[in-house]
C-alpha cells in the first residue's frame, strides 16, 4: 500500500503524483529547448520554419502543450508577422481554454486582418460574439475597427465604403469611450 495524500477535494495517490510532476517537469524542460532555439536562427524565413515543423506540425504538441506553451509559440508567429500560421495554429488546438482566453481572441482577430488574405467578416463575427458576451476590451474594438476599414477597402461602390468607415470609426470610438485605450483612440 503506497503513500496518500489529502487535497482537499480527495486522496491522492503520492508515488503517482510525483510520477506525473517529474514527466511534466521533462516535457516542460524539453518545451524549454525547443523555443529557446527560436532565436538562434538569424533570419524570419528560418525561424517560421522551425516554428511551424516543431510546433505547427506535431498534432502531439498541439494536443498535450500547456496554455503557457501554447501562448508562447502562438505569440512567436504573430512576432514574426506569420499571421497566416498563427490563424492555422489557433485552427489546430484543441485547447478549449487556450481558445476562449479574451488574450487569445483578441491576438486572432488581429491574425485574421493581418493574413495573407485579410478575413475581415471572421473579426467582425468574432468580435461581436465577445462584445454579446461581455467579454470586451479596447483591442476587442481596435479589431472590429480596423476589420470594417478593410471592408470598407473592398467594397463595390463609394456609397458601401462609407457606411463600413462610419462602422469603423463607431467601432473605435466605442473602444476608446469604453476602455480609454490608445489604439482606439488614435484610430477614431
Amino acid at each position: 500500500m503506497g503513500e496518500y495524500y489529502f487535497s482537499g477535494v480527495g486522496f491522492y495517490d503520492l508515488q503517482e503524483s510525483r510520477k506525473k510532476n517529474q514527466e511534466y517537469a521533462l516535457r516542460q524542460q524539453e518545451f524549454n529547448k525547443q523555443a529557446g532555439r527560436i532565436k538562434s536562427f538569424e533570419n524570419k524565413k528560418d525561424r517560421t520554419a522551425f516554428l511551424k515543423q516543431q510546433f505547427l506540425e506535431k498534432d502531439e504538441f498541439i494536443n498535450t502543450a500547456t496554455n503557457s506553451q501554447l501562448m508562447r509559440i502562438f505569440v512567436a508567429f504573430r512576432d514574426l508577422g506569420n499571421f497566416d500560421e498563427m490563424v492555422a495554429f489557433y485552427d489546430k488546438c484543441t485547447n478549449e481554454t487556450f481558445k476562449n482566453s479574451l488574450m487569445v481572441n483578441e491576438l486572432l482577430m488581429v491574425g485574421y486582418n493581418k493574413s495573407g488574405v485579410p478575413a475581415p467578416d471572421k473579426t467582425i463575427e468574432l468580435a461581436n460574439k465577445l462584445i454579446k458576451e461581455n467579454r470586451v476590451s479596447g483591442d476587442v474594438y481596435g479589431a472590429l475597427g480596423k476589420a470594417y476599414k478593410i471592408k470598407s477597402n473592398q467594397a463595390a461602390s463609394q456609397q458601401e465604403s462609407i457606411m463600413y468607415l462610419q462602422k469603423s470609426a463607431d467601432a473605435y470610438e466605442a473602444g476608446f469611450a469604453k476602455f480609454a485605450e490608445f489604439y482606439p483612440g488614435i484610430n477614431a
